[in-house]
């Protein structure tokens, strides 16, 4: 579409602003985005427009908001502006924006933050996958955004596989994903912070619901699953695990350092009360250096009281692998396992298959 001479001031939310986070952190391996002033934010909800005809479409496309063929979602003051004019979606503010709620990414073009994209994610998704993409946001990682295709070599980490369900032969597809490295949109107590100060917004009660449950710093999507099947409550179908720290940095005695040759090791979830490492092995861990690496590095955290188990894609799908695996957890801890919630098996499940929804969600 050819640009407008007009002036336009457009807020960008809903499905385009999940799809512009997810751009510009996958190109650009961080998100470069200025936050608003609480009067800045003010001003831009002023002067919001959601006019068709005075929209440079191709800047949004290059600035990878919106693509040919799809919905443009924009936050307008009031219904008053709403116009519904193809690709335009308008969507009513209903009150106040809150301080923190709004980025600029180009002049006269805004942007819902990190924190309320990932509230207003949280208020059309269950609550495993709002949990997954809570992790994404703190992590080192993004999964690409909607339409994205191009597979590049050494940045990408792809897993397949089917989980079962023990109670009804039922199968939960893992997809094929694209993950690329980049530095967290946000920590784990930013997003609990900005929260506590927010007293209204659709799929606020979620989010504070899934928010102290994020660890933060996972290194690939498989790491986010295996932190939610062990670390969250059993009402919400995990092993509720406590004390788990993820990718946590073990610094190596003299005795460690000489049967490993290195000075420390990063456990992907470690319980430092119980000395017990939870390694999450997918393809990278397949060559034979890979594997000489691995066996020394274990060989250091045994020499420092740690025990590793290992845990790959085929035990990550089977709920009874992993209920093994906690068991021995709660052992280790002094505590004793008990199921404390009806349909264990059907809840377990049930957060499998949201956590593998959330890596082929495309927030439509």
């Amino acid at each position: 579409m050819a640009k407008s001479t007009q002036p336009s001031h457009i807020i960008i939310c809903d499905a385009s602003a999940f799809r512009a986070l997810r751009c510009e952190r996958r190109r650009y391996q961080g998100l470069g985005w200025t936050p608003l002033s609480s009067r800045e934010i003010h001003l831009a909800v002023s002067c919001s427009s959601a006019n068709a005809n005075c929209i440079d479409y191709d800047l949004l496309e290059q600035l990878g908001v919106w693509s040919p063929g799809e919905k443009l979602h924009l936050l307008v003051g009031s219904s008053a502006k709403r116009r519904y004019t193809k690709p335009v979606y308008p969507h009513a503010l209903a009150k106040p924006l809150p301080t923190g709620s709004l980025c600029s990414i180009a002049p006269g073009i805004e942007v819902l933050s990190p924190t309320m994209i990932a509230t207003q994610y949280a208020s059309r998704h269950s609550f495993g996958q709002a949990y997954a993409f809570f992790e994404e946001l703190c992590s080192e990682i993004t999964l690409a955004e909607p339409g994205y295709e191009e597979w590049l070599p050494g940045d990408i980490e792809n897993e397949m596989s089917t989980a079962e369900d023990d109670t009804s032969n039922k199968t939960v597809s893992i997809p094929i994903i694209s993950c690329f490295k980049s530095e967290p949109a946000l920590s784990p107590s930013e997003l609990t912070n900005w929260l506590k100060k927010v007293n209204y917004l659709p799929g606020l009660k979620q989010a504070h619901a899934v928010a102290p449950h994020v660890l933060g710093n996972a290194r690939s999507p498989m790491e986010i699953m295996m932190f939610g099947m062990f670390c969250l409550p059993m009402l919400r179908g995990g092993f509720a695990c406590k004390g788990g720290i993820s990718n946590y940095r073990i610094d190596f005695e003299e005795e460690a350092i000489a049967v490993s040759g290195m000075p420390y090791a990063i456990g992907d979830l470690v319980f430092p009360s119980s000395r017990e490492i939870l390694e999450y092995k997918g393809h990278p861990h397949d060559s034979k250096e890979s594997r000489i690496r691995d066996e020394k590095r274990e060989a250091g955290l045994s020499a420092m009281g740690f025990r590793t188990t290992s845990i790959n894609s085929e035990q990550l799908k089977d709920v009874a692998a992993l209920e093994a695996i906690a068991k021995r957890l709660y052992r280790q801890a002094g505590l004793r396992f008990r199921c404390t919630v009806d349909a264990s098996k059907t809840r377990q499940y049930k957060l499998m298959k949201e956590l593998a929804a959330w890596m082929k969600d495309e927030n439509e």
